[in-house]
């Protein structure tokens, strides 16, 4: 799909969270920024964002009785 791309940024789009999984194609992806996306909580696992070095989840609805990864 886009093997080589570093950055990405998908602030403020409402993204579902189950939809994450398709990062899973990004393998070089080294800065993700999922700020302002209304998450709650975080996929299981996101081990496919291995390269990953930045990761920006700012302005979203994590509280401190969020669980950050949703209990399998």
């Amino acid at each position: 799909m886009f093997p080589s791309l570093e950055k990405l940024h998908l602030s403020y789009n409402s993204i579902p969270v189950n939809h994450l999984i398709n990062l899973k194609y990004l393998k070089s992806l080294l800065y993700l920024d999922l700020s302002a996306n209304e998450f709650v909580t975080l996929p299981e696992d996101l081990s496919f964002l291995s390269q990953l070095e930045d990761l920006n989840l700012s302005s979203n609805q994590f509280n401190s009785q969020s669980t950050l990864v949703k209990p399998g």
